[in-house]
């Protein structure tokens, strides 16, 4: 055997998979929130798996898959029961729904 077999043997044995990695709007889609949604969680340090190239942002697909198999992963959970959601009800909004006691 010679020395560029043994080599490719080497780099053959100690290849590893590499994650797919996956836009922004792709995994918004996938955790079923929205961009800008995502963005806030990725700035938040929350979204793990995250990689910049440049002023692109990719996730990890691996990444996503295990946050989403944890029983934590809920959007309440995560946005903090709607942080993001802005004001709430303006005046001319009806009122959520009411609950009649004693009857």
């Amino acid at each position: 055997m010679d020395r560029n077999e043994s080599e490719a043997g080497w780099r053959r044995e100690r290849t590893i998979p590499l994650p797919r990695l996956i836009s922004v709007t792709e995994s918004a889609r996938y955790l079923g929130i929205g961009r800008s949604t995502l963005y806030e969680l990725i700035r938040r340090g929350e979204i793990p798996g995250v990689v910049r190239l440049g002023r692109r942002v990719l996730i990890a697909e691996t990444a996503l898959r295990s946050l989403t198999a944890s029983t934590m992963w809920t959007v309440p959970n995560v946005m903090g029961a709607g942080r993001l959601a802005g004001p709430g009800p303006g005046p001319r909004d009806p009122p959520g729904p009411t609950r009649t006691v004693g009857r």
